[in-house]
């Protein structure tokens, strides 16, 4: 079938300098606040964001991580409040031994916070969510779905709290499933969306619950839909996006926009990267063999390389943002953000003079002002740029520095942005230090109303049952600070058993059995060593199984502990590697960490 080529209008815009501030037409930026004086989200989080969000009064939640008593990381979540000035406030939300993987904080227009993360004991991996209803406190967690090979979920919101997960499993019911949570109740039971496995999968919810479903499906890999209106059922399979070539649909995102339409943007390797698209309306869809080219006449002459990173909803219509190169191995790296108005996209191209531009991020608040944050390697530091559109059509401003200047020894990496009501919020983690903290700027002045007197949440249980019975326990526990502190939190000791002595922490997988390097350091090379270290006292590993992006490339035991794993030909992109070690106990512990290859 002939692809349908749209030419949209290309703006392209080269930034070298240093402004001191982003223009914008709401409030100014306030001052750098830190938001978490140990951790950045940016570097502990396995999925992509958001692990940020804003209620419609523009009151910011940032998920993050506790390390407990017994070194165990814990899911918690960190809450602008106050003002003159403004504090956070922290609030840990589990408290397992072993700790858990976080995987998403999301916060609705109404204000319900949706807070997720994983578990993986005996075999099962069980996803867990814990809910905070619009004024009101954490309740007990919820299991999502506990399955052995389930390791991954996503999850959408709506505006009104409702909320949809959606997974692939490969073993126990082979296919994408879903399961839709309506505000205020429960889970309901997984639904199928398709028997097949999907390498693709992209989720949505309208502002009142409609829910959609975007996946690539069997050879040729087109790429298809479910639609489920406000109280279900789910809508027939249909056909969404039409490649040319078999099987090269690398990434694929979906959006509800404000009017009502479902729009999906999909990045094709053929030919040189292609963005897909299409939209429609109650699970109907338009011509699926729609294209447009950022750079000149197909087959992208100029930029070969596309990385989709963001869609998100606009009053008028939606904006996305991807980052391009002109190969794999280039370092010139830019940003497109792309406005779609009716049936017209308008292209911004964002280059920079004397460096790369990586990871956008965007935000549309309820004037329908475009946030875009953007990480800026030049001078060989990092730093973060942004620009605001006051519209939908509006020229956009020169990229202008929000973060602090970089040096060699303190970079800003990794931006997330949020927006609610006329606000917005821009993040980045700091590096270079022995900590990694989080700073955010904001253009609202004061943050939501601090809990006067902390309360925590009594103890709670939940339980899922795929083919084995998962269990884990959740307590909640509120922890305000007067004013954000630069040293690690002071964590209580434990109090030992008066006849026996306490058992050792339980080991990180990758920390304490590998050498693995931290996640915040790049790969080159698309080449990683592993060496296995000698096990922490009291533990022994059996074997060990490594896995790359959820495919299992080794499994170790014996004599082979004692020799280096290369893993070569990584993927381009960025990855996660998966370490799971299996002790003599028969207990199993696994870690991932979320690799970026070098620019």
């Amino acid at each position: 079938m002939k692809l349908r080529p749209l030419l949209p209008l290309i703006a392209i815009a080269v930034f070298g300098g240093v402004p001191a501030a982003v223009a914008v037409t709401a409030d100014p930026f306030g001052p750098v606040e830190v938001a978490d004086p140990i951790y950045n989200p940016g570097t502990n989080y396995n999925g992509n964001p958001p692990f940020v969000g804003s209620d419609g009064s523009g009151n910011v939640l940032l998920g993050t991580i506790f390390r407990d008593a017994r070194s165990d990381q814990q899911l918690a979540v960190h809450e602008r409040c106050g003002t003159g000035p403004v504090t956070w406030q922290r609030t840990v939300l589990s408290n397992t031994v072993g700790g858990v993987e976080p995987v998403t904080v999301q916060v609705a227009a109404n204000g319900t916070a949706l807070a997720v993360w994983r578990r993986r004991t005996g075999g099962i991996t069980t996803h867990f969510s814990v809910v905070r209803p619009p004024g009101g406190t954490w309740g007990a967690p919820q299991a999502i779905v506990a399955d052995p090979d389930v390791t991954f979920v996503r999850l959408a919101l709506g505006d009104n709290g409702d909320a949809i997960a959606v997974w692939w499993d490969s073993s126990v019911t082979v296919g994408t499933r879903a399961a839709v949570r309506p505000a205020g109740g429960t889970w309901g039971a997984q639904e199928s969306i398709t028997g097949t496995l999907s390498g693709a999968y992209a989720v949505a919810m309208s502002p009142t619950g409609e829910a959609v479903v975007v996946y690539k499906g069997p050879t040729p890999g087109y790429g298809f839909s479910r639609y489920r209106p406000v109280g279900g059922p789910w809508t027939a399979e249909v056909e969404v996006l039409r490649n040319t070539f078999q099987n090269t649909m690398r990434s694929v995102q979906v959006a509800f926009d404000g009017t009502g339409r479902t729009v999906a943007l999909a990045d094709f390797d053929q030919a040189g990267d292609t963005m897909g698209w299409n939209f429609g309306t109650a699970g109907a869809w338009g011509v699926t063999d729609r294209t447009f080219d950022d750079d000149g006449d197909l087959p992208d002459p100029q930029s070969d390389t596309r990385l989709l990173e963001s869609l998100v909803r606009h009053p008028s219509g939606v904006v996305a943002a991807w980052s391009r190169k002109p190969f794999d191995q280039s370092n010139t790296r830019e940003v497109v953000v792309a406005r779609l108005n009716g049936t017209t996209w308008d292209l911004k191209v964002f280059q920079s003079a004397t460096g790369a531009l990586s990871t956008p991020r965007l935000a549309v608040n309820t004037a329908g002002e475009i946030l875009v944050a953007t990480d800026a390697f030049q001078g060989n530091v990092n730093e973060i740029y942004a620009s605001i559109a006051p519209s939908l059509t509006a020229a956009w401003p020169a990229l202008a520095r929000v973060s602090p200047l970089a040096s060699a020894t303190e970079q800003y990496r990794e931006p997330f942005v949020t927006a609610g009501g006329p606000a917005f919020a821009i993040g980045w983690g700091v590096h270079g230090g022995s900590t990694d903290p989080t700073q955010v700027i904001s253009t609202k002045p004061a943050g939501a109303t601090c809990a006067v007197t902390p309360t925590p949440t009594a103890t709670a249980t939940a339980t899922a049952t795929a083919t084995a019975t998962a269990t884990a326990t959740a307590t909640a526990t509120v922890i305000a600070t007067a004013t954000p502190d630069p040293n690690p939190l002071p964590l209580p000791s434990p109090t030992p058993a008066p006849t026996a002595a306490p058992a050792p922490p339980t080991p990180s997988a990758i920390a304490d059995f590998t050498t693995l390097p931290a996640a915040s350091k790049c790969v080159r090379g698309g080449k990683l060593t592993v060496r296995f270290k000698k096990p922490p006292a009291g533990f022994a590993a059996k074997s060990v199984t490594v896995k790359v992006n959820a495919k299992k490339v080794a499994t170790l035991k014996g004599k082979a502990l004692q020799k280096p794993l290369y893993l070569r030909k990584l993927p381009k992109r960025a990855f996660t590697v998966t370490v799971t070690v299996t002790l003599t106990t028969g207990k199993g512990l696994t870690e991932r960490r979320r690799y970026t290859p070098c620019r």
